[in-house]
């Protein structure tokens, strides 16, 4: 049955083994895209139910919408819908189109950085994610950031403000709201008000 806490087990449990998967082949992923498809294609398999949603006969009167999305609202990686909400959307059209199907409240947004070889940015652009979520209102946003190469690592987490807590944790903790994974390690990452 589909519900907003099913969304957010179903989110745990494959971010958690997806985990597992990343640190033991690194390699396996060239491109930060090459994550973003398979942990959407494993949601997707793990919610694979869908929303109705009613529209103005523009073109349809009801849609079915998946309730795992990539780049939906303003380019969420991936996003899962909200079930309760999206009964209630209110149909919106523009230009004889029923588009509030673009635009119904989203419950977990995941946005994914991948610093794979050669690139220089650090945890600095994941809390711009975090940002971005938090701006749009996303009840339960979730950054996940990856390494690739374990000599990256001292230089992602360097010059961070002192509002920033990082902590090694378990491979099994229960996801956060930033979390960092490296071939070796995972960190949760604090932000102090």
């Amino acid at each position: 049955m589909l519900s907003n806490n099913h969304t957010l087990e179903s989110v745990n449990s494959e971010v958690l083994k997806f985990i597992r998967l990343f640190q033991s082949n690194p390699f396996r992923y060239l491109y930060e895209s090459d994550i973003q498809c398979e942990l959407f294609s494993r949601l997707r398999e793990a919610i694979p139910g869908a929303l109705t949603v009613v529209g103005e006969g523009r073109p349809h009167n009801e849609y079915s919408i998946s309730v795992v999305n990539t780049e939906y609202l303003s380019r969420i990686d991936i996003a899962c819908l909200d079930v309760e909400k999206s009964a209630h959307h209110a149909p919106r059209n523009h230009k004889g189109f029923d588009m509030h199907l673009y635009d119904i409240p989203v419950y977990t947004g995941i946005e994914i950085k991948y610093r794979k070889l050669g690139d220089r940015f650090g945890l600095d652009s994941c809390l711009s994610d975090l940002k971005k979520l938090q701006d749009l209102n996303i009840p339960h946003p979730v950054v996940l950031g990856f390494i690739q190469s374990e000599s990256d690592v001292e230089a992602f987490f360097s010059n961070l403000p002192e509002s920033i807590e990082c902590a090694k944790t378990s491979l099994d903790a229960p996801i956060t709201t930033i979390n960092i994974v490296s071939p070796k390690c995972r960190w949760d990452v604090i932000v102090k008000p």
